[in-house]
């Protein structure tokens, strides 16, 4: 679920008032948007689905909010994450 109304996406449009709130989680949304700006020097990425429309926002400059796109009856990745750094040679630690 996407915290942040505005963002959310169904067939390239904005959800109006009505419908966001089955695609939102307000409250959640609510918290990023008053807690983030008081630790300006940690960064956040919210990962988020279930909505017809995928995007990618910003709305605080330490915010990053992905929303993957989702067609019923058709799993798909959106988006590869990958997490720290891999050694320049050598095995992978265990």
């Amino acid at each position: 679920m996407n915290p942040i109304h505005h963002q959310v996406r169904n067939d390239g449009a904005l959800s109006n008032a009505e419908w966001a709130p089955h695609f939102t989680c307000k409250a959640v949304g609510n918290a990023i948007l008053e807690i983030l700006p008081e630790y300006p020097h940690r960064n956040l990425t919210v990962l988020c689905g279930h909505t017809h429309g995928s995007g990618e926002a910003r709305p605080l400059p330490n915010l990053c909010i992905y929303t993957g796109a989702a067609a019923y009856g058709f799993p798909a990745v959106n988006r590869v994450i990958t997490v720290g750094t891999a050694p320049a040679s050598g095995p992978h630690p265990q």
